[in-house]
């Protein structure tokens, strides 16, 4: 799983997701999609992340903390532009599989067959000259 954060509020709820407890991440992750619009265009998308993390289980002088960590921004930024420029990733979801780039969401059996065809790409070996 990597972060792309489309706008600042999206940076910011990355942010927070970043310093939840590891074994929380992904259940963090699938509340922040499904509470989306209730963050994303809130009045103040900031508190709103704030409760979020609070809810997942953090002080909220730990969310806070989070969101002022620059350090921290930069390292998801850097992580964004690592997607734009090795992978050529424009939107979210987008997934990466060996040489495989796919955008859009996928079901388990389009998972199932981008997985067979990069394993037997890995398999065949380098092509030949």
């Amino acid at each position: 799983f990597r972060h792309f954060p489309l706008d600042r509020v999206a940076l910011q709820a990355a942010t927070v997701a970043q310093c939840i407890e590891p074994a929380r991440f992904f259940p963090f992750i699938d509340a922040l999609f499904q509470a989306e619009e209730t963050w994303a265009h809130a009045s103040d998308p900031r508190e709103a992340l704030i409760r979020l993390g609070t809810f997942a289980g953090m002080a909220r002088q730990q969310v806070e903390a989070c969101l002022n960590d620059e350090s921290l921004i930069r390292a998801i930024v850097a992580e964004r532009q690592v997607g734009e420029r090795q992978f050529k990733v424009k939107a979210t979801p987008t997934f990466v599989m060996g040489s495989t780039v796919e955008q859009g969401f996928k079901d388990a059996a389009q998972f199932v067959s981008l997985i067979e065809r990069e394993l037997a790409r890995v398999a065949a070996g380098p092509p030949s000259r």
